[in-house]
């Protein structure tokens, strides 16, 4: 594959390297052509175990049938050699693995870029909601939270930077859950129910159906606002 345009993040050491001795060992996890997809570092039966993330599943079962190795390529050595060597494999096989936590995945410089001039948009436009909403001038907040909002989706919309076996799996779905949450009360407290609702339906529409406390809190917040738009 030709990454050429492409960064990666962060210094290896040599996985070779002297080690301390102690009860941590780094292991990896491969598919039956040799081809290492995931590094890790753990004691007793961490290698075997799968209590993993869901884009793990993903891709053993969606890209390898369920069919993977695992090996253990340094053991009895300190938990903190173990970073190091763990760091020294996801360097090598930066191009291959799909962990979540590393600072070696390759990825396009220029959309890597643009997603982050987004996000910081988005958090800057955000940070300057809170404090208007803080300072009482809820009708500036609120159109402060609307831009933040439309900045937050266009960053999502570019996070597809990823390169190597990350770009196999699904964009994750991480929802701007405190924006929505300060944006909807802001909304109520104003009295702006239909445009409550309409920020719910919007939110969910763009990011899918959560359970976490900000999302439910919405949902009935969307809830008591219907009961208050004249039918």
């Amino acid at each position: 594959m030709d990454f050429k345009g492409t960064i990666t993040m962060g210094c290896p050491v040599s996985i070779d390297e002297p080690c301390k001795p102690g009860r941590h060992y780094v292991y990896v996890h491969k598919g039956f052509d040799g081809t290492i997809f995931y590094v890790g570092k753990g004691t007793g039966n961490r290698a075997y175990s799968k209590d993993r993330q869901p884009k793990w599943y993903y891709y053993v079962e969606k890209i390898l049938n369920n069919q993977y190795d695992v090996e253990i390529v340094r053991d009895g050595i300190s938990e903190e050699d173990a970073e190091r060597v763990e760091d020294a494999l996801l360097a090598k096989y930066a191009e291959t693995v799909i962990n979540l936590q590393t600072m070696h995945a390759p990825c396009n410089t220029e959309k890597f870029l643009k997603y982050s001039d987004a996000i910081q948009i988005y958090s800057n436009t955000f940070k300057q909601a809170t404090k208007l909403e803080r300072e009482g001038k809820l009708d500036l907040a609120i159109k402060h939270y609307e831009k933040a909002y439309e900045h937050y989706v266009e960053a999502n919309r570019l996070n597809d930077f990823h390169l190597g076996a990350r770009r196999l799996l699904p964009k994750q779905r991480i929802a701007p859950t405190q924006l929505a949450d300060h944006y909807s009360k802001c909304l109520a407290k104003q009295g702006l129910h239909e445009q409550v609702i309409k920020f719910y339906e919007r939110f969910f529409s763009d990011f899918g159906e959560g359970q976490t406390g900000v999302e439910i809190a919405l949902k009935k917040r969307a809830e008591k606002s219907r009961k208050k738009v004249p039918l």
